[in-house]
């Protein structure tokens, strides 16, 4: 799994440190943003990502916002968005945005993220 890429963007410090020990520790290249508008200025920097991993509701830009900002960017990455909560997004929404899937924050979040990302990066 070397050098599979992954942008992790969570508000909460305590959920970035978590998701991206267990990303690290399966093998993936993690690097972590505060928010969108931090990772924004990452991937405007050039960085590119397999995938970006996302909280659906942070407070200055959510999930789908940033999803829509890399979309503008004429850029194609497939995002994991995750949530505390089950979220309605449709079906339509989810391919215009390149969602490659929802993942609920509960006990097997681990488990969901890593075999999400072999299923979406082809591994």
């Amino acid at each position: 799994m070397s050098g599979r890429r992954v942008l992790l963007v969570d508000d909460d410090e305590l959920v970035r440190e978590m998701v991206s020990f267990f990303l690290t520790e399966s093998g993936f290249d993690v690097t972590t943003a505060e928010g969108g508008n931090d990772a924004l200025d990452i991937i405007d920097k050039g960085s590119f990502f397999d995938v970006v991993v996302s909280d659906i509701n942070m407070p200055e830009m959510s999930g789908l916002e940033l999803a829509q900002e890399v979309k503008n960017r004429d850029l194609y990455i497939p995002f994991i968005l995750l949530s505390g909560t089950p979220n309605d997004l449709t079906e339509a929404k989810r391919k215009e945005l390149a969602i490659a899937e929802c993942l609920l924050k509960d006990a097997n979040l681990d488990t969901q993220i890593v075999s999400a990302l072999k299923k979406y990066i082809g591994l």
